[in-house]
């Protein structure tokens, strides 16, 4: 029971929760450096790393939520990005998140961002694949069958010709996608100021 009712909590407040710890994660990252050597290939390699997977990353959810957008749990959905994996959405969240991981150019905010967004998302996902199975019934279990949960398998790739969407809806979602795009400069910014010593950084991560 007590399993159930976490899911539940954490699938109704999903977006609260996560912002919780981006804020945690950026007042860690605000006062502090990363040990990786300035200019060396570690420190290019994860800076380019994280711009292709943000870029990724943010196409993806804009992608997906054009397909989702004004439908939810209301219809089932198994087109575009929906044939290839059932939870793109959460699936190009990862992408774009540690993306932004690797722009701190901290391995331990790597591995934190991997294991939290697995820990959280894998109930979240659970919480919203048992309300599915109760609304669609055999329709889910058959898509369930024939579709990964999480990670895509491309091959299985199918979309119609004309799709229709709530502009609306979807409007909101590409202003929320864009939180990838936006934080990446900030974080630059920041990155700078520590180099400058402009903004004090109190410690040092790996």
């Amino acid at each position: 029971m007590l399993a159930e009712r976490i899911s539940e909590f954490l699938r109704q407040n999903r977006i609260k929760v996560t912002r919780f710890f981006v804020a945690v994660f950026f007042l860690i990252f605000l006062f502090s450096q990363h040990k990786i050597e300035e200019k060396g290939f570690l420190d290019y390699f994860m800076e380019l790393t994280s711009i292709v997977l943000i870029f990724l990353g943010t196409y993806g959810r804009l992608w997906c939520t054009l397909f989702i957008s004004g439908y939810k749990t209301n219809k089932l959905i198994t087109v575009g990005p929906y044939s290839i994996c059932r939870n793109p959405l959460y699936f190009f969240s990862f992408i774009g998140t540690l993306g932004i991981a690797l722009q701190t150019e901290m391995i331990t905010f790597v591995v934190i961002a991997i294991f939290g967004f697995a820990f959280l998302y894998s109930i979240i996902i659970k919480g919203e694949e048992k309300k599915l199975l109760e609304i669609h019934g055999k329709e889910f279990e058959e898509y369930c069958k024939r579709v990964p949960r999480f990670f895509p398998k491309f091959s299985l790739y199918t979309e119609p010709e004309t799709y229709q969407f709530n502009t609306l809806r979807y409007r909101r979602a590409f202003m929320e996608g864009m939180w990838f795009v936006i934080i990446y400069p900030v974080f630059e910014i920041i990155e700078q100021l520590h180099n400058y010593g402009i903004l004090p950084a109190f410690f040092k991560i790996w």
